[in-house]
């Protein structure tokens, strides 16, 4: 079904993209550039909204505590489990007082109270003096992580280089992450990042050589940071412990941090790499320290073109990602990219952009997202035939049931201790 759509079901006037899904799927956030998803809407720029799939309703959450509507853009939201709090970077100036500058902010909105806070600043309130992007919120709300090219976060950002940061509601207090165990910053650029739904545990990438010992491959790498331990270890390396020879990128845990699912160009993280230079997806255990591919056919057989943009579900056992390649389904058609799902327990892989009875996509399907169980699965595309009475001729957001897939939901509590 399509998620970009007003109270009414009228469709959207414009483009609507970077999408979350909230645990159980009933919840979907997404940015558009359309301004008649809700009433009022007259600011002229890209804004945040909430799609209540049980109720129907639209509802924009990009505005401040009192409900003005943003002075300028807001997108890339992350959501809460429940779907209550949701976090978003905005260029605006006017959600907060602090706020007199033209970086981009993250943003953390409660849409049960209304109240949206500054979540970019450093633990004594001082907001961050450069661009904050990419927020990724625990399933709790309590814990937000962010990439920033600010030095005043925290004391001693001396990297000249965009770190990773963890923002904890409860507290107020900020870390970086993007550190080595012993705490030394990393020596150059780190970003991405997603926090595991129980709040423990941050992924993200960085072209850092100094986070772990031996990392001397002159690559982008993938890291998970433990929020408890301070430990810092790299991720995207083969089983036998081999770095990949390839940059890797754009990570994704599980809830509770043992399996990251990623990016990666390299060929020598699992054997035989069938596609060479091809970009695929890769899932790494951590407490078994075993790297597959994700990205294969349900026979095994390797994609032609590059797989990208993974997401995986809260017990890690599906990957949902992105691909151009033809190979993956015998007698597809569409020279696009398409959504799959890929179920390790089943070895399975599913077409998940396809309209109803199963009709080819005339149009590209791109970035994945998935309900904490599995069950919903939303994506972005410009098709027109995925389902019915599609005429806006834009790029939409979808959710898809994943009817294979038996409803068991979870519930997982933090093992952070909060500050």
């Amino acid at each position: 079904m399509r998620a970009s759509l007003t109270d009414a079901e009228g469709e959207a006037n414009d483009e609507s993209y970077d999408i979350a899904i909230n645990g159980t799927g009933q919840t979907i956030a997404f940015t558009s550039d359309a301004n008649n998803l809700v009433s009022g809407d007259t600011n002229g720029f890209a804004d945040v909204f909430v799609r209540l799939q049980d109720s129907g309703a639209t509802l924009r959450v990009s505005v401040a505590t009192g409900g003005a509507q943003a002075n300028s853009s807001s997108q890339t939201p992350d959501l809460s489990a429940d779907g209550r709090f949701v976090v978003f970077e905005s260029g605006a100036t006017n959600f907060s007082a602090s706020d007199n500058d033209a970086f981009w902010d993250i943003y953390w909105h409660d849409r049960q109270t209304g109240a949206t806070e500054l979540i970019s600043v450093s633990t004594a309130g001082v907001k961050g003096n450069a661009d904050s992007r990419r927020a990724s919120v625990s399933d709790d709300g309590e814990v937000v992580v962010f990439w920033s090219n600010a030095n005043n976060l925290v004391a001693n950002d001396t990297n000249n280089a965009p770190d990773i940061f963890v923002h904890f509601l409860s507290s107020g207090e900020t870390r970086r992450v993007s550190v080595a165990t012993g705490g030394a910053q990393a020596n150059a650029f780190s970003q991405n990042p997603e926090v595991s739904a129980n709040g423990s545990f941050v992924v993200f990438e960085s072209d850092a050589s100094n986070l772990v010992a031996a990392d001397d491959n002159l690559r982008k790498d993938v890291f998970r940071h433990n929020l408890l331990t301070g430990e810092t270890v790299l991720v995207s390396r083969a089983s036998d412990g081999t770095i990949g020879n390839g940059n890797s990128a754009l990570p994704a845990v599980s809830a509770e941090g043992r399996y990251i699912a990623f990016e990666s160009l390299a060929t020598n993280l699992v054997a035989p790499d069938q596609n060479g230079t091809t970009r695929d997806i890769f899932r790494r255990d951590m407490l078994l320290d075993v790297t597959i591919l994700v990205s294969i056919a349900s026979d095994g057989s390797a994609g032609n073109e590059n797989s990208e943009y993974a997401a995986i579900s809260a017990d890690g056992r599906l990957v949902a990602f992105h691909s151009d390649s033809t190979t993956f389904i015998v007698g597809h058609t569409n020279l696009c990219e398409e959504i799959y799902l890929r179920d390790l327990q089943a070895n399975t892989l599913s077409l998940i952009s396809h309209g109803t009875g199963g009709t080819v996509a005339n149009g590209c399907s791109y970035l994945p997202e998935i309900s904490d169980d599995g069950h919903f699965l939303t994506f972005e595309s410009d098709a027109s035939n995925l389902v019915a009475n599609d005429n806006n001729g834009l790029n939409d957001v979808f959710r898809h049931e994943n009817a294979l897939l038996e409803l068991a939901r979870a519930v997982y509590l933090p093992l952070v201790t909060r500050p």
